[in-house]
């Protein structure tokens, strides 16, 4: 997504965290349950903060 040449790049969180299957956002064909995860406390980090900015920063998009 970043390195898209869209002018917006969108990326879950649960992807950059890393938290696999256990946090995905929307099951198909499970009438509940869809669209409601979280951030825990915590999960918002220094190094996530640094990974952002490296991902941004090498994609070119720090304007």
């Amino acid at each position: 997504a970043f390195t898209s040449p869209a002018d917006t790049a969108i990326v879950q969180m649960q992807d950059l965290l890393g938290l696999g299957r256990r946090a995905r956002m929307n099951r198909p064909g499970e009438p509940t349950g869809n669209w409601c995860w979280r951030m825990r406390r915590g999960e918002a980090t220094a190094r996530l903060a640094r990974r952002l900015a490296t991902l941004a920063s090498t994609a070119e998009r720090l304007g």
